[in-house]
C-alpha cells in the first residue's frame, strides 16, 4: 500500500465514522442488554488489552473507581495478571479478536469470573472464549491500520 492509498484509506475510514459509531452504539445497547443480570455489578473490574484498547482501559477504570469500584487496567502480556473470582468481571479487548495475550487472559479467568469480550470480530477466538460479547463494530471494516472507529467503539462500550 502506498502512502498515497494509506492516506485514502485513512480518509474513508473516518467519513465512516459518524454512520458507523451509530450502527455501533445501538449493537453495543443491545449487546449490553443481553449480558446476564447481575455480571456487570460484580463490584471487581480487570480491563485487559494491548495497546489501544488498553488505553481506553485505563480511562475507564479510573471512572470505575470513582465510582467506588474495584477497578484496574491490565497490559495483557504482563505476568501473571490479578486473580478472578465470582465477584470479578473481566473486560477482554481485542478489535481483532485474536491478540494472542488477551486470548491468554480471558483462557486463564473463563470459568472463575465472567467474561466479557468487546471485539469488532464477534465471530472471533476472544468471542468464542468469552461468556459475552459486546461488538466493537458494525457494517465499517477499517482498512488504513489505525484504530479510529474500534477506538471510539471501545470507549462508547466502556463508558456508555
Amino acid at each position: 500500500m502506498t502512502a498515497s492509498d494509506r492516506v485514502e484509506a485513512l480518509l474513508a475510514d473516518i467519513d465512516a465514522g459518524p454512520a458507523e459509531l451509530a450502527a455501533v452504539l445501538v449493537a453495543q445497547r443491545q449487546a449490553i442488554a443481553d449480558v446476564p443480570l447481575g455480571a456487570l455489578a460484580r463490584p471487581t473490574w480487570r480491563l485487559i488489552g494491548m495497546g489501544s484498547s488498553r488505553f481506553a482501559g485505563l480511562d475507564a477504570a479510573a471512572r470505575l473507581r470513582s465510582d467506588g469500584r474495584d477497578a484496574h487496567a491490565e497490559t495483557a502480556s504482563a505476568s501473571g495478571g490479578s486473580p478472578g473470582g465470582r465477584d470479578t468481571l473481566v473486560v477482554a479487548i481485542s478489535a481483532s479478536g485474536r491478540t494472542v495475550e488477551v486470548l491468554a487472559a480471558a483462557a486463564r479467568h473463563h470459568g472463575t469470573a465472567f467474561v466479557l469480550g468487546l471485539t469488532a470480530r464477534t465471530d472471533s477466538a476472544l468471542a468464542v472464549a468469552s461468556d459475552a460479547v459486546v461488538p466493537l463494530g458494525a457494517a465499517f471494516v477499517e482498512t488504513a491500520g489505525i484504530a479510529t472507529l474500534t477506538y471510539r467503539a471501545t470507549i462508547t462500550a466502556l463508558f456508555g
